[in-house]
């Protein structure tokens, strides 16, 4: 299995996006424009099980980052947080992960990458020579060893909702929240204790609101400095990152 990959650092979309744009950059690209009815049954959501479909969802991962306008690119695997090739696969062998599948065809339309192991320090302390890169796990880093956070997960295990992603053509149709909420009942199947996710888009955050997550960590991002320069240099007063949490 190989794929070939040119990660677009965040820094790079800053520069290209105007401080309004910046939001919708960080944004897991699942929202666009409204779009006309469908029919309730068009998808089906699936435990990814099955070794075959794991090149299918990596194609859609890279298909559905990379291509897009920079203000619709999803986050933490779009800006090379995790590795295609190395992590993707590995995290999908947890047989923990969803997909969402077109009723016509079968073809993936949406994919919520789960983890039992969590995006741990040593993903995020990789080394990278990308400044974008390394401004994104720095951020995530520095939310994760937050020691309020720390002391809330002790003792506790939890599933990790790593990467949430839909087809451009698909958006605003529910699946997004879909996802989400067999992602929440997954983790109760298993009796984990908490379910936990790591977002920069507002309108991601507000699924999550809407399915009682809490709000453990809100950081500015304008706030946010790494060796020594801003690392979101567009960052508005208004953009946040934000570690939200469901106790089960």
């Amino acid at each position: 299995m190989s794929v070939f990959l040119r990660v677009v650092s965040a820094r790079e979309i800053c520069l290209m996006c105007t401080s309004n744009q910046f939001r919708h950059s960080l944004c897991n690209g699942i929202f666009a424009n409204l779009k006309p009815p469908v029919t309730k049954n068009f998808f089906k959501v699936e435990t990814i099980l099955n070794d075959m479909r794991h090149q299918q969802v990596i194609d859609f991962i890279f298909n559905n980052s990379y291509p897009r306008s920079s203000e619709r690119k999803p986050t933490a695997i779009g800006q090379g947080i995790l590795s295609l090739i190395d992590e993707v696969p590995y995290l999908l062998d947890e047989r923990v992960s969803l997909m969402a599948l077109d009723s016509r065809n079968d073809r993936v339309i949406g994919v919520a990458i789960n983890s039992n192991s969590s995006l741990n320090t040593v993903s995020l302390d990789r080394p990278s020579p990308n400044i974008g890169v390394k401004a994104y796990r720095s951020c995530l880093k520095q939310l994760q060893m937050d020691s309020n956070i720390v002391e809330k997960r002790k003792e506790k295990q939890g599933l990790d909702l790593v990467y949430l992603g839909v087809k451009e053509c698909f958006e605003r149709r529910g699946i997004a929240r879909n996802l989400t909420e067999q992602s929440i009942q997954l983790a109760q199947q298993r009796k984990l204790d908490y379910i936990q996710s790591i977002t920069f888009c507002p309108d991601t955050w507000n699924i999550f609101k809407s399915l009682e997550f809490e709000t453990l960590k809100k950081y500015k991002l304008m706030d946010h400095w790494i060796e020594g320069v801003k690392a979101f240099p567009n960052a508005g007063p208004d953009d946040f990152v934000y570690l939200e949490m469901k106790m089960l």
